[in-house]
């Protein structure tokens, strides 16, 4: 019987699929509420690794992707206005008002720029 889990891209991917960096895992590697595992699918090797559920509220939210760039970013990294001018352009409206609407669920640091993202408004640095 197979284990129903919720499962998010791996925040380097998701960095990298934003075009926020050159960067490629070089094996897919996704987080999940379940156990930590690798599975082998036709020669390819997948791992899954077990996550807090801090991260896992954004398990099939449009902003999940969104969310996990910016942890693999990390405080710094989120602070470079780029970022906030790249997702801003390249962020479905939808996307948006999702990260808009549970910003609550993010880290503390990533709040002035989602709320950036979200709005007209410039990020204070």
């Amino acid at each position: 019987m197979r284990e129903a889990t919720e499962r998010v891209a791996e925040s380097m991917a998701a960095a990298s699929q934003l075009g926020l960096t050159n960067a490629v895992p070089a094996r897919p590697c996704y987080v999940t509420d379940g156990v930590s595992r690798s599975v082998e699918i036709d020669g390819r090797t997948l791992q899954f690794r077990h996550a807090s559920p801090s991260v896992m509220r954004w398990a099939g939210k449009a902003a999940a992707p969104v969310v996990q760039a910016l942890r693999w970013l990390g405080p710094a990294g989120a602070a470079d206005a780029q970022v906030a001018s790249i997702l801003k352009r390249r962020l479905p409206d939808a996307v948006k008002r999702d990260l808009a609407q549970n910003s609550r669920d993010l880290p503390g640091w990533a709040l002035s720029l989602a709320h950036s993202i979200t709005t007209n408004e410039t990020m204070d640095v």
